[in-house]
């Protein structure tokens, strides 16, 4: 919908533009680059300023605009680099409303061409109505060719952009399944857990009647590290006394074998 009015806005510029030049095909005059438009508060508004002389020789352009300062405020006025001649009055007020900007081309010409271009600041909702005043002019050598001001240009300012609205028609007649996750029984129930239940439930009514489980007691930590001690000094005995066995037979094996070979090789007389 949006592209639609957009289009609509455009094609009527064009017109308007079209039927602007052609109405002053032969009464030079000034227009607006864009007549009408829809903007937002807070949007920037950049209109630019033609100059149509109807093939007369100029040299002079003087553009005085006025705008409702309530709802715009200028924020720049740009000249066009063609008009290199700026006069040092050119100003813009905010407070009256008023735009009054002149430059000149050294030498003159007769072309179509772009005097400046403004760009607005949209402060407030309402429409905003930018027309040249009397006082502007397209100037040749001192005289005025201009005899008539060029067409208003015409906005649309709003607070914000309409949102559409989109209702979405829930069918009535459509059934949703919905499926309940079973939940499966617990068939078997051991003896243990009835009887902490049982207790409970005693517990609540009687509370000195309710025999009391004892956890087993656990031996001092003294006790398991004596036994451990304990433990560990019997392998290490029966260690060190399976090595002194071992020790004991290499050795005794060694001298047996010492004393063995010393009596073979002693010399006995001969008789």
């Amino acid at each position: 919908m949006n592209n639609i009015n957009k289009t609509i806005t455009t094609f009527l510029s064009i017109l308007l533009f079209l039927g602007g030049q052609a109405a002053s095909a032969t009464n030079p005059s000034l227009f607006f680059s864009s007549l009408t438009g829809k903007y937002v508060v807070g949007q920037k508004i950049s209109i630019a300023v033609y100059v149509n002389p109807s093939g007369a020789s100029y040299d002079t352009v003087i553009a005085d605009i006025g705008f409702p300062a309530d709802k715009l405020q200028v924020q720049s006025f740009a000249l066009s680099s063609d008009f290199s001649s700026p006069s040092p009055d050119n100003s813009f007020d905010n407070s009256a409303g008023n735009i009054s900007y002149g430059a000149g081309i050294p030498g003159g010409t007769n072309q179509s061409l772009n005097f400046g271009t403004i760009t607005f600041n949209v402060i407030k909702s309402g429409n905003a109505v930018i027309s040249f005043l009397p006082e502007s002019a397209i100037v040749s050598n001192g005289e005025n060719l201009s005899t008539s001001v060029g067409t208003p240009a015409n906005f649309t300012l709003v607070a914000t952009e309409p949102v559409l609205e989109h209702t979405v028609k829930v069918p009535t007649h459509s059934k949703i399944k919905t499926t309940t996750p079973k939940v499966a029984k617990a068939t078997n129930v051991t003896k243990s857990s009835q009887d902490s239940a049982a207790n409970m439930d005693l517990a609540g009514l009687a509370p000195s009647l309710v025999p009391t489980a004892t956890a087993p007691s656990t031996p001092p930590l003294s006790t398991i590290n004596y036994q451990n001690i304990l433990w560990w000094t019997i392998i290490l005995s029966l260690i060190i006394l399976f090595m002194a066995v071992i020790i004991f037979f290499t050795i005794k094996g060694k001298i047996t074998a010492n004393k063995r070979h010393s009596y073979d090789n002693k010399k006995f007389p001969e008789f």
